[in-house]
């Protein structure tokens, strides 16, 4: 199982996002393998949102990561994606930080592909474009009506 914050999930869907990366003293995932994607810890069959499949896994110190690199963490610019890592590890960005980068590949759950999946869809969209305003001080698609 990989958790995910609720906001990244549509741009994973979309294929935006493909990198995350993680503080783990140790990878927590093998390349090759498949892993249950949720936003619960503690979680039933029910929560899986999907599937990611590990293609790559690396270490990479913050510093070194380009506009290119943060986009790939779900469509920030490199200063949204640094104030969402403050977030998330409630940490301040140190350019020395060294965390392990997995890029893989998202595979929608039947579970929320099938009957009535857009609405879930929707949702994370929704939360994914609130998540983006917030963190790169931008009004993104205002006239978009979801």
């Amino acid at each position: 199982m990989v958790l995910f914050k609720r906001y990244h999930i549509y741009p994973m869907h979309e294929g935006i996002k493909t990198y995350t990366r993680r503080f783990w003293k140790f990878p927590h995932v093998k390349i090759g393998k498949a892993y249950d994607v949720t936003h619960k810890m503690f979680y039933s069959p029910e929560d899986v949102i999907g599937t990611v499949y590990i293609e790559g896994i690396f270490k990479q110190p913050l510093g070194m990561m380009t506009e290119k690199d943060a986009y790939n963490e779900g469509g920030y610019t490199l200063r949204g994606y640094k104030r969402t890592l403050e977030a998330i590890s409630k940490k301040p960005w140190c350019d020395t930080d060294v965390p392990y980068v997995i890029k893989f590949r998202f595979v929608l759950s039947d579970i929320i592909d099938g009957n009535g999946g857009t609405k879930e869809i929707d949702e994370y969209k929704r939360q994914y474009y609130h998540h983006m305003n917030e963190v790169e001080d931008m009004n993104l698609y205002p006239s978009e009506k979801i």
